[in-house]
């Protein structure tokens, strides 16, 4: 099986509260059913290249099988796409290996060893950030022997929440400020923002229908930090938690009381 490597890109309403200042505890409860689809963490490295790194990251895959069994290349394809008096696409050169997905835990833990950074990813049932974390940094530990980065360029976390609307609700009664049509009756919707850097922390969020709004809308919420820092667990553990915290209010402050409640 074959791993395809695509950008994600992110899809938004109104701005929630500033993300300046130290929340309450209490902002941030621990929500039995969080509907977390995905969590995931991710470092950004320095590129490498050549077949001995890639040999490298496969040998640590299988050396992880015992925990993660299935494992398959991530393949990158380029491309290009002209506009003109013709539209055009036409493969410019590929596959090229990036690096190993490895899925475990019955393909609920998933970690992507590449040339140029560390993903590891959640899908639910999510069970809480402490253990997400040791995992991943059981994984990335062995990762660093392969890789050995001067630094790491980016320091993000995701989390994909598919948000119930069950009926009769109505979305302003689950999102504090939800998207408005000037006119007629939304059947669907997709949104995205970006708020500006605050505590070094950039957060692009999205906001989309899956189906239509009767049933579900998924809350994407990216936030990173670009910056070089050492590779170390303990630099690494502040920023993530930085940027964690950065989720959390825009998270909470996105629903209504009435809509959290449901999580809890």
């Amino acid at each position: 099986m074959e791993c395809m490597d695509s950008a994600i890109s992110l899809a938004p309403p109104a701005l929630p509260s500033s993300l300046s200042g130290r929340p309450a505890v209490s902002e941030f409860p621990n929500l039995a059913h969080a509907p977390i689809r995905e969590a995931l963490i991710d470092f950004r490295v320095p590129g490498t290249s050549g077949g001995a790194i890639l040999d490298a990251l496969e040998s640590l895959g299988e050396e992880l099988r015992p925990h993660y069994p299935k494992m398959c290349p991530i393949q990158r394809y380029h491309g290009q796409f002209r506009v003109g008096d013709k539209v055009a696409m036409s493969a410019h050169r590929g596959p090229e290996i990036r690096g190993y997905r490895l899925d475990g835990d019955e393909g609920r833990n998933v970690a992507q060893l590449q040339v140029d950074g560390f993903t590891f990813s959640r899908l639910a049932p999510y069970r809480s950030w402490d253990r997400m974390l040791e995992d991943a940094w059981a994984v990335w530990d062995r990762y660093l022997t392969v890789i050995n980065p001067s630094s790491v360029e980016r320091v993000a976390t995701r989390f994909i929440n598919s948000i119930a609307l069950p009926p009769p609700d109505e979305v302003d009664q689950v999102f504090q400020s939800p998207p408005v049509a000037p006119d007629g009756t939304m059947a669907n919707f997709l949104f995205r923002y970006e708020l500006a850097p605050t505590n070094g922390v950039t957060a692009v969020v999205s906001l989309a229908t899956e189906d239509s709004l009767e049933s579900s809308v998924i809350l994407d919420i990216d936030c990173f930090v670009r910056e070089s820092l050492p590779p170390e667990r303990e630099t690494l553990q502040r920023f993530l938690s930085r940027v964690r915290d950065a989720k959390n209010r825009i998270f909470f402050r996105s629903l209504t009381d009435e809509a959290i409640a449901r999580y809890r």
